[in-house]
């Protein structure tokens, strides 16, 4: 995404993490982000630039009662004057994070941007990038596969993939139907790290229904009807 919006920019585009510094000085700054903001301030803001600081939101995160310690006001204060600064030329300063936690200094500074988990058209691309060949599973099961997948992060897609392929090794590594059940488990161990909810899965099917011969028969006979396939 960065790539295509520095290319939309026509801008350079720098990365900067707390354990290696700047990706294109060979670790330059590392475990120092004011000396990163110091980069980012001295930089022309003639020139289109583009600068993606992890971990430095977390840094910044205020505390539970909304305020900040004294050690994060240089950094807050750094990044606020920055942001004051850029409003006037061609650089552009972004703050990755995996939870929305902004100071309220920041706050009429910032402009949120969410990024979306990725579409069902998209976990198709990546299940064909990632696994290939090895994937053994088509039509119904497939979409089965890319259904479990909503609701996961890009990196756990591929993590649970991976997975698959692990557990499936002495056979040569494939992803079959029994991807479908660790990509559930995957869900589930998601939603527990939450906290707040709790995944059950449903361990029963149509055998668990007594009688009904007819209707379980029409379900059966139906399943199909119900696939994407089956609405376009």
């Amino acid at each position: 995404m960065f790539d295509s919006l520095a290319q939309a920019r026509k801008s350079q585009i720098y990365f900067f993490c707390i354990s290696r510094g700047w990706s294109d000085k060979e670790g330059a700054d590392k475990g120092n982000p004011m000396a990163a903001l110091a980069r980012v301030a001295k930089m022309s803001g003639d020139v289109g630039s583009i600068f993606v600081l992890k971990d430095v939101a977390t840094l910044i995160a205020p505390g539970t009662n909304g305020q900040i310690a004294s050690g994060q006001l240089p950094l807050v204060r750094e990044i606020k004057n920055l942001a004051r600064e850029m409003a006037r030329d061609r650089r552009c300063l972004v703050l990755m994070s995996e939870q929305l936690r902004l100071p309220i200094e920041l706050r009429e500074e910032t402009t949120i941007v969410d990024f979306s988990l990725p579409s069902i058209d998209e976990i198709s691309e990546q299940v064909d990038r990632l696994v290939g060949k090895k994937l053994k599973l088509a039509g119904l099961e497939k979409e089965q596969l890319l259904k479990a997948c909503q609701g996961l992060t890009r990196c756990r897609i591929a993590r649970v993939l991976a997975k698959c392929l692990a557990l499936t090794n002495a056979s040569g590594g494939k992803v079959d139907q029994s991807a479908i059940t660790l990509i559930i488990e995957e869900k589930r161990q998601t939603i527990r790290e939450t906290g707040i909810l709790e995944f059950i899965p449903v361990r029963s099917g149509l055998e668990s229904v007594g009688g009904l011969d007819n209707l379980k028969k029409w379900v059966r006979v139906r399943s199909q009807s119900f696939t994407d396939a089956a609405r376009e």
